[in-house]
């Protein structure tokens, strides 16, 4: 703005002095065109030294895999206050690359459905959609209620399975369900804590992949039961760039049914990803309690760049998912992550006021019933 002030300037400098020394008007004209020139060449070097270089997002998408997302400079908490933490930051080391790791999150793999530039037809959506669960041998009879109503209210849907430890006999199950296709998860590609099941670092790890490869799916633990189709989602998930779950509360100041993720997030995860806890406990409505074991995503830029890689990043480095190497109960690791990023990088895009949480209720549930009342289908 200064720069155009002082070129203006300039401008109707000439101007008065050709009005006062007419008989020079020849020299003035000449001057003029030499000036309209000179203009012309700061505007352009002005505009050419503002542009910003942008990369392709695929290769912004997977960033993650050599920078670190938190800020440099942590603050410190406060002391004395309700809410504070009272542990020593984190220290941040770089991750291990993408090379290292041998996983496969190269632009081939990206499967988009950007719904933040396009409205997808609700068919296109639906046929695109999977359905995506990971159990171990001590989780087979609860997962028979995911299968079985997943069977049940979409008769066509595929449902991948990831073995994070089967027996033989568990297999053998799992393969003679119809629409059931059978993964084993590549423990040896990751780093050594994603093997621990209770860290429950896989997770993210299974939901990028996926919907890397379909473009739509569906998170859902073991213990989900369907209610009806999740093809009734669809026209809603679309509305918040892609990503649908359940919120149990929005404050965690409240007292709902579900106690607030506040409570079971170790404190050096705030530490981590640069949060205030005090200031996270006291702002009213802005810290959504999400649901993590029942999510819809649509692979949209918004959900992998605003939700999966954060996830995935996060869950790539142990200080990050089990800070303190936590344990569950006082921690929640990945449904603790994604409270905070969600908090931090979609504030108030889910609001008490405006959320689909009760559409998902009608749709899903999780339950803990007896997983043997529910008989799948067989086709093997």
């Amino acid at each position: 703005m200064r720069n155009t002030y002082f070129v203006s300037g300039i401008w109707r400098y000439v101007q008065d002095w050709q009005i006062r020394f007419p008989n020079m008007a020849r020299w003035f004209k000449a001057l003029q065109g030499m000036f309209a020139l000179f203009i012309a060449f700061v505007t352009g070097y002005l505009l050419a030294s503002k542009s910003v270089r942008t990369e392709p997002m695929n290769q912004q998408l997977n960033r993650h895999l050599d920078h670190p997302m938190i800020n440099k400079s942590i603050p410190k908490p406060s002391n004395g206050t309700l809410g504070s933490s009272t542990t020593k930051p984190v220290t941040k080391k770089p991750l291990l690359n993408r090379a290292s790791l041998n996983i496969t999150l190269g632009p081939d793999r990206l499967n988009y459905l950007d719904v933040d530039e396009r409205m997808s037809g609700i068919d296109e959506l639906y046929n695109k959609l999977v359905i995506v669960t990971a159990i171990s041998d001590n989780h087979f009879i609860e997962s028979k209620g995911i299968i079985a109503t997943a069977q049940e209210m979409m008769p066509s849907k595929k449902i991948i399975v990831y073995d994070l430890g089967m027996n033989s006999e568990t297999k053998k199950h799992i393969k003679s369900y119809c629409n059931v296709e059978y993964r084993k998860f590549p423990f040896k590609k990751y780093p050594k804590h994603v093997s621990k099941l209770l860290v429950y670092a896989w997770k993210p790890m299974i939901i990028n992949i996926t919907l890397n490869e379909f473009g739509a799916i569906y998170w859902g633990d073991a213990g989900n039961r369907f209610r009806k189709s999740l093809k009734e989602a669809l026209p809603y998930v679309q509305r918040n760039h892609g990503y649908m779950t359940a919120f149990h509360s929005f404050d965690p100041k409240a007292h709902p049914v579900v106690k607030h993720q506040y409570y079971f997030t170790h404190p050096g995860m705030f530490d981590y990803f640069g949060i205030n806890r005090t200031q996270y406990y006291t702002e009213a409505n802005a810290s959504p309690h999400a649901a993590a074991n029942r999510q819809l995503f649509i692979n949209s830029t918004t959900v992998q760049t605003k939700i999966v890689q954060p996830l995935v990043q996060c869950a790539l480095k142990f200080e990050c998912i089990s800070p303190g190497d936590a344990k569950y109960g006082p921690h929640r690791f990945d449904a603790s992550a994604l409270a905070l990023i969600i908090y931090k990088n979609m504030k108030y895009e889910w609001t008490p006021e405006k959320n689909n949480g009760e559409l998902m209720n009608a749709i899903v549930i999780n339950s803990r019933d007896n997983g043997n009342m529910y008989k799948p289908l067989l086709c093997a």
